[in-house]
Formats: C-alpha cells, sequence, structure tokens
C-alpha cells in the first residue's frame, strides 16, 4: 500500500509514494521492454519473410524467363528440319526426282517461308553395294557435303542411321565447323524412284544460339547447354555450350529437360544476380524499417501512459485526506436529500390520488345528489296523495340504477387507492379472476359515463365478444380509466365533440388492445417523458404526472405486457397495449372464476 500523507514531513512522504507505486508498476517496465523487443524480433521476421517472398518471385520470373527461352529454341531448331520433312515428302510423292526439279522446291519452300532463310539440302543416294554417293545439293550456304572432307565420318554415320530408320530423322553430333562455328547434320530416308536415297541438311546452332540471345535471352540468364544420344549410356553428357560447372555467381540453377530428334537436351540456366537489374530489397527494408519505428512509437507511448498513471496516483494519494473529508459531508447531505425525496414523493403521490379518485367520487356525488332531487320529488307526490303505481316503478328502477352507479364507483376508488398504495412495489397481489375483456371495457365505461356526458364526448368500441383473459381486470380498468381521463383533460382541452375509439384483437395468445383519440396530439419532445413519475404539463392546474407511470408500471409489471404510443401534434394519440391472455404468476392462490 503506499505510505501514508505526513504533515510533518511531505517531502520524505512524496519520495516515500513515488518509490511504492515505481515498486508496483515494475512489472509494466518490463512489459514496455519486452514489447520492444519482441516487436524488433517480429519486425525482423515479417523483413525476412517479405524478402524470401520478393526472392522468389524473381527467381520464378527468371525461371520463367528460361522456360520461354528454352521452348523458343526447341520450335526453331524444329523448324530447321521443317524443310527436311516437305522434301522427303515431294520424293516420296514421285517417282523420281531431277536436281532442277529439287532445286525448285527448296526456292519454293524459300520463298514461302515468313523468315528470311537459305535453305542448305543435300541429297545423297545408296549403290547396290550400300554406299553413299553425293548427287545434288541448293549449293548454298557454307555447308560441306563432301564425303571427303572433314566431316565424313559424321556425314557416313548419319547416312548409315538415316537409312536404318526410314520413319524418323536423325541427328548427329553437334561438331565445330567452319569459322569455329557449332554446327549439326540432320538427315532422313528419301527414296528417288527404286534408288535408295537420304536427304541431309547442315543446321548452324551457332546462328540460332545468337539470334535467341538478341531476342528472347534476358540479361543474368547464363546458359549451359548439353546433349546426348538416346541411346547414349555415358553418365555425363557433352556441353557444347558453357562448362558442366555452375557460373560462379549464380543464385540459383534451372534444369530444363527435351528430347529432339534422337537426341537428349539438357538446359542449365543459372540465374544471376544481375538478372533484370537484380533483386530489389528495398520493400523488405522498408517492412523492417518501418516495423522497428513502430515498435519504438508503441512503447513510447506505453511508457509515457505508465509514468502518466504513477503520477496521477501519487496525486490521488496525495487528496485522499481531502476527498475523506468530503465524503463524509456528502453522506450526511445524501441522508437530507433522500428525506426530502421520500416527503416529495408522498406529496406527489397524495396529489395524484387526488386526480384519480376525483372521478368515482365525483360520479357518486352526483348519482347521490340526482337520487336525493328524486326521493324529494317522490315524497311531495306521497304527501300530496297522487302516488301511482308507475310513479313508485320509476322511483324504484331510478333507485335501482342510482344505486348500482354508486356501488361501482365506490369499489373503482377501493381499486384507486390500493393502487396508488403498490405504485412503486409488486402488484401481483391484485385480485385474479377469468374475465369477458369486452365486458370489463363496458363496466370501466359505465362508472365514467356521467363524465363523459358532460364533457360531451364520444366512446366508440369494438371489442369481440370471445376475447377471455385470465388475468388482472382491476389493474387493466385503472389503465383504461387513466388512458380516457387523460384524452379528456389533456386532449380534448378547448374541444367539443372528442372521439375515443377503442378495439382489440388476440393473435398468438397475445391480446392487442388500441386506444386513440382525435385531439391535439403530444409534441414529439413530451413523447419520452410520458412515463416519468409527477412529468404533468398541467403542473399546479390539478395534475400530478402519476397517471401515465401508473399505466405503464401496470402493463410492464402486473399485466406482463408491453405498451407504446405514437402521436404527432394535430392527429390525436394512438396507444398499442399488448398482454397475454394468461397474465404471468401462479394460479393456485386467489383465483375468482366468472363464468
Amino acid at each position: 500500500m503506499p505510505a501514508s500523507i505526513s504533515p510533518d514531513n511531505p517531502v520524505a512522504s512524496e519520495l516515500s509514494t513515488a518509490e511504492s507505486y515505481s515498486a508496483k508498476y515494475k512489472w509494466r517496465w518490463v512489459l514496455v521492454v519486452a514489447t520492444l523487443v519482441g516487436g524488433i524480433f517480429f519486425s525482423l521476421f515479417v523483413g525476412k519473410k517479405i524478402y524470401d517472398n520478393e526472392k522468389q518471385s524473381w527467381l520464378n520470373e527468371a525461371k520463367q524467363d528460361a522456360e520461354l527461352v528454352t521452348t523458343t529454341f526447341l520450335y526453331w531448331l524444329d523448324g530447321e528440319m521443317q524443310p527436311l520433312r516437305s522434301l522427303a515428302t515431294l520424293f516420296f510423292g514421285s517417282q523420281s526426282i531431277t536436281e532442277s526439279e529439287f532445286r525448285a522446291a527448296t526456292e519454293f519452300m524459300e520463298f514461302t517461308e515468313t523468315t528470311v532463310r537459305h535453305t542448305s539440302i543435300a541429297y545423297f543416294q545408296q549403290d547396290t553395294d550400300g554406299e553413299f554417293h553425293y548427287t545434288f545439293s541448293t549449293n548454298q550456304g557454307d555447308s560441306n557435303y563432301s564425303l571427303t572432307g572433314p566431316q565424313r565420318e559424321l556425314l557416313v554415320s548419319v547416312l548409315n542411321m538415316a537409312s536404318l530408320s526410314p520413319q524418323a530423322i536423325v541427328m548427329s553430333p553437334v561438331f565445330l565447323g567452319q569459322n569455329h562455328r557449332l554446327k549439326v547434320y540432320y538427315g532422313t530416308v528419301a527414296d528417288n524412284g527404286s534408288i535408295g536415297g537420304v536427304l541431309l541438311t547442315e543446321v548452324d546452332l551457332s546462328r540460332l544460339f545468337q539470334s535467341l540471345q538478341e531476342l528472347h535471352q534476358p540479361s543474368g540468364l547464363h546458359l549451359r547447354l548439353a546433349y546426348r544420344g538416346l541411346g547414349d549410356k555415358r553418365v555425363k553428357p557433352d556441353y557444347i555450350l558453357g562448362s558442366s560447372s555452375p557460373h560462379k555467381q549464380r543464385v540459383e540453377s534451372k534444369l530444363l529437360r527435351a528430347i529432339n530428334s534422337q537426341a537428349y537436351w539438357e538446359f542449365y540456366w543459372d540465374i544471376l544476380p544481375g538478372y533484370k537489374g537484380g533483386f530489389d530489397a528495398t520493400l523488405p527494408l522498408m517492412a523492417t524499417i518501418s516495423g522497428v519505428l513502430i515498435s519504438f512509437l508503441i512503447c513510447s507511448v506505453f511508457a509515457v501512459i505508465t509514468w502518466q498513471n504513477i503520477h496521477v496516483r501519487r496525486q490521488v494519494e496525495l487528496r485522499t485526506s481531502e476527498l475523506r473529508l468530503a465524503y463524509d459531508d456528502l453522506k450526511n447531505t445524501q441522508g437530507q436529500l433522500v428525506q426530502s425525496e421520500k416527503l416529495a414523493s408522498l406529496g406527489g403521490l397524495v396529489a395524484g390520488l387526488a386526480h384519480e379518485l376525483n372521478t368515482p367520487i365525483g360520479n357518486c356525488r352526483m348519482v347521490a345528489t340526482t337520487l336525493d332531487q328524486k326521493a324529494t320529488e317522490f315524497k311531495q307526490l306521497v304527501e300530496g296523495g297522487k302516488i301511482q303505481r308507475s310513479s313508485v316503478n320509476q322511483f324504484c328502477e331510478d333507485l335501482a340504477e342510482g344505486s348500482t352507479l354508486i356501488m361501482h364507483n365506490s369499489e373503482k376508488a377501493d381499486e384507486l387507492i390500493r393502487s396508488f398504495k403498490q405504485v412503486a412495489v409488486d402488484q401481483t397481489s391484485e385480485r385474479r379472476r377469468r374475465f369477458n375483456l369486452e365486458s370489463v371495457v363496458d363496466e370501466v365505461l359505465l362508472t365514467l359515463q356521467p363524465k363523459l356526458k358532460r364533457e360531451s364526448c364520444q366512446i366508440d368500441v369494438n371489442i369481440p365478444h370471445y376475447i377471455e383473459l385470465d388475468s388482472y381486470p382491476g389493474p387493466l380498468g385503472q389503465v383504461l380509466t387513466n388512458l380516457i381521463t387523460n384524452s379528456m383533460i389533456h386532449g380534448f382541452e378547448n374541444r367539443d365533440n372528442g372521439t375515443i375509439k377503442i378495439s382489440a384483437d388476440v393473435q398468438n395468445s397475445q391480446v392487442i388492445l388500441n386506444f386513440s383519440d382525435n385531439g391535439v396530439g403530444i409534441p414529439s419532445a413530451n413523447l419520452s417523458k410520458l412515463y416519468d413519475p409527477f412529468f404533468t404539463t398541467k403542473l399546479g392546474r390539478g395534475g400530478s404526472g402519476l397517471g401515465m407511470n401508473i399505466v405503464y408500471n401496470i402493463i410492464n409489471g402486473v399485466l406482463g405486457g408491453k405498451i407504446s404510443i405514437a402521436s404527432t401534434v394535430g392527429s390525436g394519440v394512438q396507444v398499442e397495449i399488448i398482454i397475454p391472455q394468461n397474465a404471468p404468476g401462479s394460479l393456485n392462490q386467489g383465483v375468482d372464476r366468472d363464468e
């Protein structure tokens, strides 16, 4: 606990309090440091993840480019063999082909090619001994088809392989030709009539590689190309571009394999740091720096808040004694206010009781005055000897009707008195019974009939006779009385011939009671205050402000329902009351059942 305040040594007291709170909030300082360290590590972790993702995207783009270049090279290589296939088809569909026809066909192919390319194709015939002899060629390019030249062995091997594979195009090993250019022979069987023969073409691989690099190969992609025949059993293939060792600066390598014309090609793509300007690490770096700065900012704010809390606590502790004195004074004042509120509430209840009892007592007085007048008239008839049977019958009827009205209004006054005694308490002790809603409404209107006539107020009732409730008719009648009284006092003020409509319906064991009038209406500012106790617009003129408060408490408490009121100035009031047919509460005690 903080040290107590010493009036003799306030400085020592403040230091003691500061030390106490510093020790108490030590765990918060530990949390600040832990948050800072955790934020830095988390920022580094997120930065590393972003770095890895960005780098992987960069590598994936490089691999896609490598696949594109590889596919392009294979497509071009296949295109170099297309003239060979076309001429082989020409030989296959003809009896014999002369040299002029051969050259005319090659010139036509060159003319129809979409790209400018010099076709270099030679034709070799095979004699009866199986030896091949040069017959004719396109004589274009730097190709050397001489069987006595430096590539004799390659030529002979390709010619022999082609003759043994009549349905395929065969390929020679890659060799270094004139001007140190990589070349390769492709051959296929093409019999000229009854004489066997082979078509042979020389492909300049160096030209393909150069075009590929100029048009498609991005900088930063280093190609190492190897190949071997499909039947080659060697473990290591021959590298025609680069070496078997990866580039020293490579970041990662991508291997692509393909089969083309009896050869197995292996494309080793080394991705270098300079690919497309290199990998951009700006985003990971900015994310890491931002995370660290945010961690510092959060921890700084947390530290300031912690320090402010310590300071505020110290100030609170220094003023505790003053607050204790103020609290004692407040308790004394509160007791006095409570007593005053009780007296004010009692006065309001008395005023409300007088207001609510005015109607039944006034009705009783009016009926009693009428009966007294009737009795005086009847006495004069008796004393004058003019009494008749009809006069006696009429007097008895008036007396019975007046007695009934006095009895109903006195009972109503009794119920009102008991209702006002329970405004702020549970009212479930009201008498509960089964009753007909139409009958209860008629009884309430009967007690109010004299006042309704005096105010020239008309009431239209539309309640089906079959609506039965197991509830509290007394509180329900009080609700109707209060609503009708409010309409006459507030709604029909300075108005003649006011109309009140009461209707009811049953839906899903819920009774919906609708009440409306054509009075002056309620301002929107007063709608939210209707249920407040002692709220009235006629303060000092007979209004206690308890009528609608009593209505609200009865409907929501005793009857277990709900009420809603809608109104605009000049259009009257619409009240909707929804109550269950079976009111909440026990039915085992104090239940009367009406037939």
